[in-house]
């Protein structure tokens, strides 16, 4: 599986939350049963520092398995606190072999509250 893209619009200051759908060509889901999932943010993809770091266990990202739905959420507490305008972030989905999967990618606009 190659990692779709898509760009992301962050408000400073604003809860925020985005769901996605991992479905095949015909549209069936997959279920992501014992899945994880991580996403990390940074200015640019070699950038040693994260502007938002992502995960299944932090809260930052829910599945709903059956759905294959990967759910990111932003609370408004850190939103706020976000000083770069623009960064460059991917999401994985970890399988339960441990084996990550890239599944987006993408820039990310972070505008003024």
């Amino acid at each position: 599986m190659a990692a779709a893209t898509k760009d992301l619009i962050i408000d400073k200051g604003e809860y925020y939350e985005k769901t996605f759908i991992w479905q095949d060509s015909s549209r069936v889901v997959y279920d992501l049963t014992g899945y994880t999932a991580r996403m990390q943010c940074r200015k640019t993809f070699k950038s040693a520092t994260t502007i938002l770091d992502l995960t299944t266990e932090n809260g930052g990202l829910e599945i709903t398995p059956l759905e294959g739905k990967i759910t990111i959420i932003v609370p408004d507490t850190e939103t706020a606190v976000i000083t770069e305008n623009m960064g460059v972030y991917d999401l994985e989905l970890v399988d339960t072999a441990s084996k990550p999967k890239k599944f987006i990618r993408g820039t990310i606009k972070f505008t003024e509250e």
